[in-house]
């Protein structure tokens, strides 16, 4: 890729590789994670991972890699319903 600037920003980026054409498991889109605060990032995964799993916390916090507990821990922390 090759850029004017000495930073490459998303107009240097082939479409292919633009936000908008970012998917998730090839049907979701991806959500975006600049400028937000880490807290309503993590919300964001949970609760997306939660959806992917079907409500299924034991698969869920396996692919976050974390503990069942801490996933309940983070469920009430961010007020996510079970």
């Amino acid at each position: 890729i090759l850029a004017v600037s000495p930073y490459l920003s998303e107009k240097d980026l082939p479409p292919s590789m633009s936000a908008e054409s970012q998917t998730n498991n090839g049907n979701r889109p991806v959500f975006e994670l600049g400028g937000k605060p880490l807290e309503e990032i993590e919300s964001q995964a949970i609760f997306e991972t939660l959806e992917q799993t079907q409500g299924n916390k034991s698969e869920a916090a396996k692919l976050l890699n974390i503990t069942r507990t801490t996933l309940n821990n983070k469920l009430k922390k961010y007020n996510i319903s079970e």
